[in-house]
Formats: structure tokens, sequence, C-alpha cells
């Protein structure tokens, strides 16, 4: 199970993965797809993407964040 982290007064969620599984590519294309309702802000180093997404919505609750989060990993899978 991912490690998830909510933020809902910055309307962010964080989450790790991993580098040999998840291309840069396969990111920036997931993020491109999601620059409409997100802002991705990547990390991390030579095993890990540490990835915050922010959410351009401003009502939005810990359970929203985190389907969003869910919902940007599924999108990486495709990639």
């Amino acid at each position: 199970m991912m490690d998830i982290e909510t933020d809902v007064a910055g309307r962010s969620v964080s989450f790790a993965v991993p580098k040999n599984i998840y291309s840069d590519e396969g990111l920036r294309i997931a993020a491109y797809i999601f620059a409409a309702r997100t802002e991705v802000l990547a990390a991390g180093n030579k095993t890990v993407h540490e990835l915050t997404l922010k959410a351009k919505r401003k009502n939005i609750t810990a359970e929203q964040l985190e389907d969003m989060g869910r919902e940007f990993m599924n999108e990486l899978l495709n990639q």
C-alpha cells in the first residue's frame, strides 16, 4: 500500500514512487494530463520520485485529495 500524506489546508497530497518502475517521461506525461486540475511538484533522489500534487480547486476534502493521488498513480501506470 502506498503511503499518501494529505494536507487539506495546503490542498495537497504527497507520496513517493520508485524510479525503477516509473520513468521520468511517464511522470511528465501524467503531470501534463493532470495540469488542468493540479500542479505537480517533483523531487527525489536516485531511487524515488517524491511527488506533491497541489489541487487548483479551493474546497477539497482529505478523501478527495487521496482520490486525486490514486488517480495520478493510475495514470502513471498507463504510461
